[in-house]
């Protein structure tokens, strides 16, 4: 058994975590001011205050946890977003008690979006039933 050599990451772009501090409050206010970043939470930016409760909070969760949500930072220490993990925040919803595994990139660190167009499918009677492919009833896109 051969095993490939390994490929460079020198073209890869360079992106840092740090535990977030006072002024990235303020940073990721600015950073998610974007309908399209905020999409599934509304499509409006959160308040300041949101942002700062948040970074104090992943500040406590990095000292008494060892993790949080990360500020995701590139090479020339701009802000990208933030990415990691958290105790789920909630109380009366959702996974109570579980790790959230969560990320937010702000709009120029999103890259190449492909949106695709959903269009309504109709479900056969099964596998065995008259929609042939598993039920389906329609060719997969």
């Amino acid at each position: 058994m051969s095993i490939a050599p390994a490929t460079p990451h020198a073209s890869a772009p360079a992106v840092r975590l740090r535990v977030p501090t006072d002024e990235d409050a303020l940073t990721w206010y600015r950073v998610f001011d974007d309908p399209e970043v905020m999409e599934f939470f509304g499509g409006r930016r959160a308040d300041f205050s949101v942002y700062e409760e948040l970074t104090a909070r992943q500040r406590r969760h990095d000292a008494e946890l060892g993790y949080c949500l990360w500020t995701l930072t590139d090479e020339a220490d701009t802000v990208l977003g933030f990415t990691g993990a958290q105790p789920w925040p909630h109380t009366h919803y959702g996974p109570v008690g579980a790790i959230e595994i969560g990320w937010r990139l702000g709009r120029t660190a999103m890259g190449a979006r492909v949106r695709h167009r959903r269009r309504p499918r109709r479900v056969g009677a099964g596998a065995g039933g008259r929609g042939g492919r598993g039920g389906r009833d329609d060719p997969l896109p």
